[in-house]
């Protein structure tokens, strides 16, 4: 039997689990606050569940790190960076 699930679970792999605010911001090394706001804005990878005002967002830490990846090799982010220690 031990061995059948050991096979299961080479063969198929498991989707990959949300995880809360709390531990995206900490992937990031930012804030929480700092992190709900942009996940408000549209501007990082998010799922909100719940329609009102107060939704809570879960997030992929696979869709942070492309996204981080794709912030730190941006033109983007190289200006901005320049413009703020000329």
């Amino acid at each position: 039997m031990k061995t059948e699930v050991s096979a299961f679970f080479q063969n198929h792999s498991l989707p990959e689990p949300y995880v809360s605010a709390q531990e995206a911001a900490l992937f990031l090394s930012i804030s929480p606050k700092t992190l709900t706001r942009l996940a408000r804005q549209g501007l990082i990878p998010a799922h909100p569940l719940g329609d009102g005002i107060r939704r809570r967002w879960r997030f992929l830490r696979s869709e942070l790190d492309t996204w981080m990846h794709g912030r730190v090799n941006s033109t983007n982010h190289l200006r901005s960076h320049r413009e703020g220690t000329q």
